[in-house]
């Protein structure tokens, strides 16, 4: 599998993979997102990670990007000049669906939210992805009662393709998720 780009820079943002020096930034911005996402994100009722734990965390992340899986980046507002400021969220392409496809999930701190950042850098990601040999489509699931991730999908042209049963691992979960999806010949950038 081809390994995904370490970075991605979009007009106001720069998609990074997470770095071991990153560890107090990443738990800052989790630690004043959490009751934002505790809800919808099942490892959000795991934090606070200590940071030994969180440090370990992030190098496991970037040993499976370098080998061709998954790859979990932060999102981090580019400054004045175009270069990377502060941290706002997190996204990641995720080999979980099977061949021909990537799922792309996400998350911001909720002083970043309705201000287009996570349609911006899931643009960015799904065009990446479908760039990528064997990547023929890209999905995003979410809990069929989180109408913000719901947004996104819709605005980027995704088409719904399913609701399924699903776990309920996080606290707002109702048991189903929506599956959205966009194959490389419908993609519009």
């Amino acid at each position: 599998m081809a390994r995904l780009p370490h970075q991605i820079t979009t007009e106001r943002l720069t998609l990074r993979s997470w770095l071991g020096d990153d560890v107090p930034v990443i738990r800052d911005v989790v630690l004043r997102s959490l009751d934002h996402i505790k809800p919808w994100m099942d490892w959000a009722g795991l934090e606070p990670f200590p940071d030994d734990e969180r440090r370990l965390l992030i190098e496991s992340w970037e040993q499976h990007r370098l080998a061709g899986n998954d790859a979990v980046y932060g999102i981090f507002l580019n400054n004045t000049n175009g270069e990377q400021g502060a941290a706002i969220g997190g996204t990641g392409v995720h080999r979980r669906i099977g061949p021909g496809g990537v799922e792309i999930g996400y998350w911001l701190a909720p002083d970043a939210t309705g201000q287009g950042y996570i349609t911006e850098s899931t643009r960015a990601l799904t065009t990446m992805a479908l760039a990528q040999p064997g990547i023929d489509h890209v999905e995003i699931h979410h809990d069929p009662d989180n109408v913000a991730s719901a947004a996104v999908p819709r605005r980027l042209g995704f088409r719904l393709i399913a609701n399924r049963p699903s776990p309920k691992t996080a606290p707002a979960h109702t048991g189903s998720q929506d599956i959205w999806q966009v194959r490389r010949q419908q993609w519009v950038a």
